[in-house]
């Protein structure tokens, strides 16, 4: 079959092909700099090392080996002082280092580097850039004793405490860089100067890299941006993560679709006799595993886990080795051999099985990720080896795209630098995915989106004139990507691809052949067509829609840390010995017996990938080293590990596995997210000749939500137990089978995780305990599935019987296939299913499978345990989904189900996040346990914290820790919240935003005087309104288009106005409208047509939108937009008018990053992106509502989230606000903020909009003249609303007295802020909150909160007749 022929690669190595050859030699440990971020540091490749100074490099390290002892220190002189020129000032030695390092603990430094500082920081002098370690020839750096970490781990932990993230380290002959922050993985590059000769490259990398030019000088420049110094390297390769994790995603997607669609095309070659009995969603499985298990393998290969330098296994199992071959053959001959496959297939079996040969020797790791029984029909499946290879490229070369949409050149993947939460997140997209067999022929698309259309409907599309409409709305293109596409003909050697493609089909591939240009390229760069029966992947959902967003690892180990402490040491946090900022372990501190900490059981009840288990299991595993390091090893650990004891990582390793045996637990309702939380966690547990860890009994797929919590549940066959036994329950009979079952069940999976895995035969072992437990529980998951799927069914129903009929209904079924009728047992699993699928129209195409805890883990919920089970701690990133959308997602049976059963009935009217349903339910399975989460930011806000926090939070539980808002360091475009709640009492510190509090209240705030929410003040209120929704993209003009109408017809002008928008207010130095609107607003449709040009725009523009029809005829938009289409949908008539009379008016952006009012002109169409206030005195409330008072008060009472910016909602944090006279020198102020600020802004080169200007304003190395100037300003508001406050007539009555504001660069949960002191910003929402309460008090005794009384301010009078043409609009 014709082919690509692969082209040779070129003589002259490109930077980022430079870069990759000297990286796949170094190897390094942990995430380094990657190739693409070295290439655009050293554009022209790596620094040239001179002749001269190599020449003496050879003649110093010949000399070395004669007497390496006597020569280690001068050798290391002249590699630091010649080679990286690290002398002078430079470098700190002896005496000048610093007191607290040289009597530090442990390795100590014997030098620093230092370089000039960071101009950001305001300091003057120099910064330390890197610890410098000496040490003698020959120590090791990397290996662990028994009682002390490796050199480059102490090294890396002193680099966190010293915020140094820098270190290098030497014997003389390995030169070992180290790079750690905190929070952060560790990264470890050993040079060896042995071999400096033979791979130049790597000695130029060497000084490229730690030279003083590189690793000397500042990480950021003045402007803030990054440098291309060393520490700054690796924060801008730490920054490109999410886009190398979102590459790599995108190719194995690309990869999995490949290999189904081959797998299809060898299925139809043979008849379709293959997969014929083979459901969709398998065959998806399938290929996603296979991509699986050849991660694994290129894991462990780079690990050295698995015998990949021997010469049997790389010529006949290595994964990375067949891939090398199969990149040296002819392209048209690997899409012939069929020999790949079968090497792929016998790799998989050796590793699940084992492979025994006189040379080699690979041991059996079992596993269900290697299982071949699992999908056996892929063993009848030829695979050609060019597809293959194309899905190993796709696992081992990042092919990227650059901004101009031209492919960059290729760069060589390490697993050894991803972490096992990066491979975890890759795979984690794909459950966004499945599978279906297609039953005509599908074309996938050129575009973005990656989409398929039918080709019927192409022909149709084309045949009607509407392909590209249609194609480019489906596919994303352009009209000029589509254009150019379609225009395309095939070549000869494409016109074989595309007969390929169609099967050889010459009547199908006619068909396709006029849209062969839009057709999209797989990895074979082959035309993507899917003939009848195919099957194909395809979205099934978006896990980011449903709020599941993937965990950084860094975040997963702050909640881990912070959840489990409390848990692992006596003393402890919990003994008021608080861990400092820097993360470092209080010396005081005692970490637990290891029993102890091996008893310990950690839930994630949606584990996703098994990010949070992984962290988990690191942590835990270093507490029990610590505890065997003080207690001592037990002696079957020690006998296991023989020669190995006094190696620590050899320990940790132990230890992790131990963890993963007894420790963990985790829950997904995907049962593809529970194989990859399997394989996370070997991933992190892997040993070198034993087997994978055995999981299958503590990870278990189902809905975390739903189902029964405790056994007495399914004894009385009723939700509430008491209630079932009077009602609905079963005979006596039935106890004597649930007891026992449970029992029986309970002691085997507590075998399985006292039994340890040594080899294979304890794996099976296990295997086969679990079979036989959770054959003891599947009938009573008859049970205990009716008991949930009758609430389920019944949920949405008023009938407060509807529960208890449905169970008295289904029971006598149950109660007899309890019993072994067989026929009962199949009709009560139909029903109950049906039940479980949801009402018609819903979003589950499957029954719902709900997770009970007594029949998953009978060992915690089960007798002897009974009633008593919980878990000591539970972690996680649950979903976030809240208001309207949650029913959508997730069900509206499973929503009211959730709101009954998990809340109690308390729903809030059903506009709360699902997460806050996960708090309920993970503090109930806890119980004197402690909750670490992940939550979206309004769990303190509303409905949702009113759901969660406010029903969980009271007696001894309370919220020890929390970040209230934090940027999420991914690419979701969400603020989030920190959040752990435990039964904590005193001296335990309570933590917020890192800073000692007394108290964390349900709003994440700290403790107030006033311990209520604040109420609406209808003095206040009615003094605003949102702008213009104009509904209608067709009512937009730009100036042009505007100069135009008018010059048709000078009328025109009476109905065009400027449209004011957010981002112009804040975006434009001037804060002028970009663009035009028409606006008709109060005409009829007579009167409209008067202005006939711009009436026609809207006719051709507007009219076909809004009078959109439905299939039966009716509009698709409510009935007033369809018939008033010329209007407005919200024409705001009663803000018109209360501004009618003022030249200018105050805004607000809804939406922005300081969330700054603004005063602009009037005669203006506001949108609804502003907020438009109608004071008469628009000075005075600027500096009211510029002030630190407003902004502290509305971002914690009346602040939600749009993306990561601010959102003002005015009902929450204006009409509670408390307002102080407007004094005079408020609007003195307020006047010269408006006037100084529109000068700055217009005097600047280049001139500045209203973000960029206060981004300067809150950046402290910016000392300009100007912005001090404004700074002051907002001192001088701050100080006349305080003294406006502090004259009020109830100011003494609260005691209150003047406060020192201490402006200055603040740390806020909205980053760094000139602003007033932090704890002040808490004295003044004190301040305002007393104030708002005594207010309302006063307005309830005046009758103003009576029911009979209107909440809502007095309307204006109902708006005038339409004007007459030529009236103006204000």
């Amino acid at each position: 079959m014709p082919a690509r022929t692969r082209t040779s690669k070129p003589k002259q190595q490109t930077p980022i092909e430079q870069h990759g050859e000297w990286l796949n030699l170094l190897r390094a440990d942990g995430p380094f700099i990657s190739a693409k971020i070295l290439a655009e540091a050293f554009p022209q490749g790596l620094d040239v090392v001179e002749t001269a100074i190599r020449a003496r490099l050879r003649q110093a390290w010949a000399e070395l080996q004669a007497a390496p002892e006597t020569l280690c220190s001068a050798w290391q002189n002249l590699v630091l002082d010649e080679l990286l020129d690290y002398r002078g000032q430079g470098l700190r030695q002896g005496s000048m280092l610093p007191r607290e390092l040289t009597e530090g603990s442990g390795t100590v430094p014997d030098a620093l580097l230092m370089g000039p500082a960071d101009p950001t920081s305001g300091l003057p002098g120099v910064a330390e850039r890197a610890l410098i370690y000496r040490r003698p020839w020959g120590e090791s750096l990397t290996r662990a004793r028994k009682s002390l970490p490796s050199l480059v781990e102490q090294a890396a932990e002193l680099c966190r405490r010293r915020a140094v993230p820098l270190a290098l380290l030497t014997n003389g002959r390995l030169w070992a860089l180290v790079h750690a922050r905190p929070s952060t993985p560790t990264s470890v590059a050993v040079f060896d100067a042995d071999l400096w000769s033979e791979e130049p490259l790597l000695l130029r990398a060497f000084v490229s890299l730690l030279g003083a030019r590189c690793a000397a000088i500042a990480p950021k420049d003045r402007d803030g941006k990054d440098t291309n110094s060393l520490s700054a390297l690796f924060t801008r390769t730490a920054q490109d993560t999410t886009a190398v994790t979102k590459t790599l995603g995108r190719q194995v997607r690309a990869a999995v679709e490949l290999l189904i669609a081959e797998l299809s095309r060898r299925d139809r070659e043979a008849g379709g006799t293959v997969l014929t009995d083979v459901a969709p969603r398998t065959v998806y499985r399938a290929a996603l595993t296979a991509m699986m298990r050849v991660v694994f393998l290129l894991y462990a290969e780079e690990q050295a886990l698995l015998p990949a330098d021997d010469e049997l296994y790389a010529e006949s199992y290595s994964v990375t080795k067949l891939y090398e071959r199969l990149n040296q053959d002819d392209a048209t001959i690997a899409d012939r051999e069929w020999a790949a496959w079968p090497t792929l297939l016998a790799t998989f079996r050796a590793i699940h099985g084992g492979a025994r040969h006189p040379d080699m020797w690979i041991p059996a790791y079992g596993g269900s990720l290697f299982d071949p029984s699992r999908f056996p029909w892929l063993e009848r499946l030829k695979v050609s080896d060019r597809v293959v290879f194309a899905m190993l490229e796709a696992l081992i070369m990042l092919k990227r795209t650059t901004r101009t949409g031209k492919s960059a050149p290729p760069e060589r993947l390490s697993y050894k630098g991803l972490d096992v939460e990066q491979i975890g997140h890759v795979y984690e997209g794909l459950l966004e995915y499945s599978a279906v067999r297609l039953d005509e022929t599908h074309l996938g698309l050129k575009g973005k989106s990656g989409s398929t259309a039918k080709l019927a409907d192409l022909e149709t599309w084309h045949a009607t004139g509407r392909l590209q409409a249609e194609v480019t709305k489906l596919a994303g293109l352009t009209d000029k990507q589509f254009t150019t596409a379609l225009a395309t003909e095939p070549t000869g050697e494409e016109i074989g691809q595309l007969d390929a493609a169609c099967d050889n089909d010459p009547e199908l591939a006619a068909r396709v052949r006029p849209f062969f240009g839009l057709l999209r390229p797989d990895l074979r760069d082959e035309p993507v067509v899917h003939p009848a029966e195919t099957v194909i992947v395809t979205q099934v959902g978006d896990r980011r829609d449903s709020g599941t967003h993937y965990t950084p690892r860094a975040l997963a180990e702050e909640i881990v840390l912070h959840t489990l402490d409390p848990l692992c040491f006596s003393p402890g946090s919990p003994d008021g010995i608080p861990r400092p900022a820097d993360g470092t372990q209080p010396a005081e501190w005692r970490v637990r017996p290891a029993s102890e900490l091996l008893a310990l059981k950690i839930l994630d009840p949606a584990m996703g990938s098994g990010a949070f288990l992984v962290s988990a299991c690191r942590y835990l595993s270093e507490r029990v080293v610590e505890a065997w390091d003080r207690d001592g090893v037990p002696e079957t650990v020690a006998a296991r590990l023989g020669a190995q004891l006094e190696d620590r990582d050899a320990l940790l390793l132990e230890a992790r596995r131990m963890v993963a045996d007894r420790c963990l637990y985790g829950v997904d309702k995907d049962e593809m997210a529970v194989e990859l939380a399997k394989l996370s966690l070997w991933l992190v547990t892997l040993a070198k000749g034993r087997p994978f860890n055995f999981v299958d009994h503590a990870l278990r797929c189902g809905d975390s939500l739903i189902g029964c919590l405790t056994v007495e549940q399914i004894e009385a066959f009723h939700l509430v137990p008491s209630e079932g036994r009077m009602k609905i329950r079963l005979t006596d009979e039935i106890d004597r089978v649930i007891g026992p079952r449970l029992s029986q069940a309970a002691e085997l999976r507590r075998e399985i995780e006292e039994h340890e895995v040594f080899d294979i035969r304890d794996a099976r072992q296990k295997a086969a305990k679990l079979a036989e437990a959770e054959s003891l529980t599947e009938q009573l998951r008859l049970a205990a599935d009716a008991v949930v799927a009758a609430k389920l069914s019944t949920a949405t129903t008023k009938s407060e019987d509807a529960y208890n009929d449905r169970l008295a209904f289904i029971a006598p079924l149950v109660e007899r296939a309890l019993l072994g009728d067989g026929e009962a047992a199949v009709e009560s699993r139909s029903i109950i299913d049906n039940w479980l699928l949801g009402p018609s129209g819903g979003p589950r195409t499957a029954p719902l499978r709900p997770l009970h805890w007594p029949l998953e883990f009978p060992e915690l919920f089960a007798a002897p345990l009974r009633n008593k089970g919980h878990f000591d701690a539970v972690v996680g990133n649950p979903p976030f989904s809240g208001g309207k959308l949650l029913g959508k997602r997730i069900g509206t049976d499973s929503q009211a189900y959730i709101g009954e059963v998990i809340s109690r009935g308390f729903t809030a009217g059903g506009r709360a996040d699902i997460v806050a349903y996960f708090l309920l339910q993970e503090t109930s399975l806890v119980q004197s346990g402690r909750v670490g989460m992940i939550a979206t930011k309004t769990i303190a806000q509303n409905e949702t914290r009113q759901v969660g926090l406010d029903q969980v939070i009271g007696g001894d539980t309370c919220i020890y820790r929390a970040v209230k808002s934090r940027a999420w360091p991914g690419e979701a475009a969400v603020h989030v919240a920190l959040v752990w709640v435990g039964q904590s009492r005193d001296p335990e510190p309570i933590i917020l935003d890192n800073q000692r509090v007394d108290r964390i209240e349900n709003s994440l705030t700290t403790s107030v005087r006033t311990v209520s929410e604040p109420h609406k003040l209808m003095q206040f209120a009615g003094q605003y309104s949102q702008g213009c929704i104009v509904n209608g993209k067709g009512f937009l003009l730009t100036q042009e288009e505007r100069q135009d109408l008018i010059a048709e017809d000078g009328r025109n002008k009476e109905v065009i106005f400027p449209y004011l928008i957010n981002d112009d207010v804040n975006g434009r130095p001037d804060s002028s409208a970009r663009r035009w609107v028409i606006d008709f607003t109060g005409m009829s449709e007579e009167e409209a047509r008067r202005y006939p040009g711009a009436f026609a725009v809207l006719d051709e523009k507007v009219r076909p939108v809004r009078q959109r029809r439905k299939a039966d005829g009716s509009y698709q938009l409510r009935n007033q937009l369809p018939v008033l289409w010329w209007l407005y949908e919200e024409d705001r008539a009663v803000m018109r008018r209360a501004i009618a009379d003022h030249d200018r008016v105050l805004v607000v952006g809804r939406h922005s990053k300081y969330g700054l009012p603004s005063i602009v002109k009037n005669g203006q169409v506001f949108s609804d992106s502003m907020v438009v206030f109608y004071t008469p005195d628009p000075a005075a409330m600027l500096g009211l509502l510029s002030s630190a008072w407003h902004f502290n008060w509305w971002t914690v009472k009346g602040e939600s989230t749009l993306e990561t910016r601010l959102r003002y909602t005015p009902s929450k944090g204006f009409d509670t606000f408390p307002q102080p006279d407007l004094t005079e020198r408020i609007a003195i102020a307020g006047e010269e903020l408006d006037t100084y600020r529109r000068h700055v802004q217009l005097a600047r080169t280049p001139q500045l909009g209203m973000t960029d200007l206060y981004n300067e304003v809150h950046n402290p190395a910016n000392h300009d003249t100007d912005i001090q100037r404004l700074r002051e300003i907002h001192v001088e508001i701050d100080e006349a609303v305080s003294a406006s406050y502090l004259a009020h007539p109830l100011a003494t009555r609260f005691g209150w007295t003047s406060l020192a504001l201490n402006h200055g660069f603040h740390e806020t949960v909205h980053g760094l802020r000139w602003t007033v002191d932090p704890d002040v910003q808490i004295e003044m929402n004190h301040r305002l909150l007393e104030l708002n309460h005594a207010l309302y008090e006063d307005e309830v005794r005046r009758g103003l909160h009576s029911k009979k009384s209107s909440a809502k301010p007095r309307k204006a009078a109902a708006s005038k007749p339409p004007h007459a043409p030529g009236d103006v609009l204000w």
